[in-house]
């Protein structure tokens, strides 16, 4: 019995059907067509996620082409970065730090109402 995906990568549980994942050419099955990939800059691929089955397969759509795959999950997922999932994160991230913007732009607006204060102080010195 294959191992869950979920056991191999548990952010597989946040993945979503149409995100982006960038993973090596599906097509590459051994040290030759490495070789050619290299060759013709075809190493990396840009995938749909589709959908992964109970037993350890994952369905991709190549970008590009619009050619469906199923592929061992275990061996997909050593060379390959969920793009959509990574720009959620960033995305959270901003909308997390709202208060913290909110704090240097009130910083920043109170410098430069203290520098410009200053400015007539320092002229009338020279």
């Amino acid at each position: 019995m294959a191992v869950p995906p979920h056991k191999l990568h548990p952010d597989i549980l946040h993945w979503k059907e149409g995100d982006e994942i960038e993973a090596r050419n599906v097509n590459i099955s051994g040290f030759f067509s490495l070789l050619s990939a290299i060759e013709v800059g075809n190493v990396n691929r840009l995938y749909l996620f589709k959908a992964i089955t109970d037993d350890g397969l994952i369905i991709v759509m190549d970008k590009e082409t619009g050619q469906l795959y199923k592929v061992l999950f275990k061996k997909f997922i050593k060379k390959a970065t969920n793009i959509s999932l990574l720009n959620r994160e960033i995305e959270r991230d901003i909308d997390n730090s709202q208060g913290y913007m909110e704090l240097m732009k009130t910083f920043q607006k109170a410098y430069n109402e203290l520098e410009a204060s200053d400015k007539p102080k320092l002229l009338d010195e020279n």
